[in-house]
């Protein structure tokens, strides 16, 4: 947890703790706190077992059995994604043209374009004619 949300939760678990005591908590561990019909009792801390090992086989199983029931085949999505997105790029208003800077290299081709045809190109003398 960040010391941010930390910081949001504080006031709803109620005085006593500070926000090192949320953001340094173990894994599995946490602060509850709830309503017993007639006060809220103070904030406890309770501890939970981590999940289970995973079992890829069960998983495999999981994922095929839910894609038999309600998957679509691969095909079909890409061609629904791609007609929506389609659809939205019709409805965006065109954005105007930005000018974009010339550059040394576009220079140099637009004044050689504007050059007599037949003319010698002019030499550039990297070191500035010394």
């Amino acid at each position: 947890m960040s010391a941010d949300d930390a910081a949001r939760l504080l006031p709803e678990l109620g005085s006593g703790l500070e926000v090192e005591d949320l953001v340094s908590l173990d894994d599995f561990t946490c602060y509850a706190r709830w309503w017993d019909g007639f006060a809220r009792p103070a904030a406890f801390t309770l501890r939970v077992d981590p999940p289970p090992v995973l079992d890829a086989a069960a998983v495999e199983s999981i994922a095929v059995r839910s894609g038999e029931r309600t998957g679509r085949p691969r095909e079909e999505v890409v061609a629904e994604v791609t007609r929506a997105l389609a659809a939205r790029m019709r409805d965006l208003p065109e954005r105007p043209q930005r000018r974009r800077a010339r550059s040394k290299h576009t220079k140099a081709t637009a004044s050689s374009a504007a050059r007599p045809t037949g003319s010698p190109p002019q030499s550039v003398d990297p070191g500035g004619g010394q």
